[in-house]
């Protein structure tokens, strides 16, 4: 209860009720770097050797829960000055997280912010075709270099965070649609069914998926193809 978690973008993530009577009740709260008066505040979400994923108690932070309580409510309102509110009460948490941590970051270097534009441009086209000779070409770096600089930053290579963000797209697909796989593959940027396969079956157990899941997922694909 009460427990706050973070996680960036290039994390997959699923969560299960596994046990007790309680229901489970989630606020999650996705936000764009622009709203973010410190932007050093983002390390604190970058799953890297410098920052893990971090499980916070909340009650253990004076003033936290209610803050984020708060924040949630005015979300919901359709009330003037509304984002001028919620992003200071946003700002206002992360301060308290950071304190409570002793957080500490490291001062972005050119390449870091290459990176981070690098991590959007692919965050707004996974589905489309890329190359690490693209996307290095686009950060102005040699492959090498960037290809060095983005595991740095995010903790997974170019192609793995790439396959991550189609199979996360993909299980939300076979979650929610009938679409048949191969449909699926196309519209998530596979080329073929077995490269998406393959992807899948290794990505999605990362995402959270018990491999039992993975399976009724594709039976069920598979009876809405038939």
């Amino acid at each position: 209860k009460d427990d706050v978690i973070l996680f960036d973008n290039t994390t997959l993530r699923r969560f299960t009720k596994i046990h007790g009577p309680e229901a489970l009740s989630m606020q999650i709260i996705m936000f764009s770097p622009d709203v973010l008066k410190n932007t050093n505040f983002l390390y604190m979400f970058h799953n890297t050797p410098l920052c893990k994923t971090r499980i916070i108690h909340g009650n253990e932070i004076q003033g936290l829960i209610p803050l984020l309580n708060t924040l949630g409510e005015e979300c919901q309102r359709l009330l003037p000055y509304r984002f001028d509110i919620t992003h200071s009460l946003f700002n206002a948490a992360l301060a308290l997280i950071a304190r409570h941590t002793g957080f500490e970051y490291t001062k972005p270097t050119k390449n870091d912010r290459k990176i981070r534009q690098a991590i959007l441009f692919i965050d707004r086209n996974y589905t489309a075709p890329l190359s690490l000779t693209q996307l290095a070409a686009r950060a102005n770096m040699t492959p090498s270099s960037f290809s060095k600089a983005f595991l740095k930053r995010t903790g997974v290579g170019v192609t793995q965070y790439i396959l991550r963000r189609r199979i996360e797209y993909a299980i939300e697909l076979l979650e929610h649609t009938n679409k048949r796989v191969l449909d699926i593959a196309l519209e998530c940027g596979f080329n073929n069914i077995s490269h998406f396969n393959r992807a899948f079956k290794n990505d999605a157990v990362v995402a959270g998926l018990h491999p039992f899941d993975i399976e009724k997922l594709f039976e069920k694909t598979v009876h809405s193809e038939s």
